[in-house]
C-alpha cells in the first residue's frame, strides 16, 4: 500500500499500518525511535493520541519519513497535489542544496525549451 493512503486514519492506526509495512515489531520500531515498545503500543492503540513533537519526529525518522509527512498525517489531509509535495520538499532544502538539485535537473533535463 502507498503511503498516500493512511491519511484517513488515525495517529495510531497510520503508526502501526506504516510499521507492519516494513515488517517491523513494536519493539522494533520503539528501538529503532529510542521510545518504549509500551509507548509504540499505547500510541498504535489509540490511548495516546498527542505524544508530542520529540516522540512524532523520532518515530518519523526510524521510519525514514520527514516532517512534512509528519504534518499530513497529524492534520490528516492528503497533499494538494503530487507537485505540491515536490515544491514543500525543495524549499525544505538549504540553499545550497536546492541549487545543487537544480544543476542537476539541469544536466538531467538539458534545455526543454518548446
Amino acid at each position: 500500500m502507498h503511503e498516500d493512503a493512511i491519511y484517513h486514519l488515525s495517529l495510531g492506526e497510520a503508526l502501526a499500518r506504516l510499521r507492519s509495512q516494513r515488517g517491523w515489531s513494536q519493539r522494533e520500531l520503539a528501538r529503532r525511535a529510542h521510545v518504549s515498545a509500551g509507548l509504540i503500543a499505547q500510541i498504535e492503540s489509540g490511548r495516546i493520541t498527542n505524544p508530542g513533537v520529540a516522540t512524532i519526529a523520532n518515530i518519523l525518522h526510524a521510519l525514514g519519513l520527514n516532517l512534512l509527512t509528519a504534518e499530513y498525517l497529524l492534520r490528516r489531509r492528503p497533499p494538494r497535489h503530487p507537485q505540491d509535495h515536490i515544491l514543500d520538499l525543495f524549499r525544505s532544502l538549504p540553499p545550497k542544496d536546492r541549487l545543487s538539485l537544480l544543476h542537476q535537473l539541469l544536466d538531467a533535463f538539458g534545455n526543454l525549451s518548446p
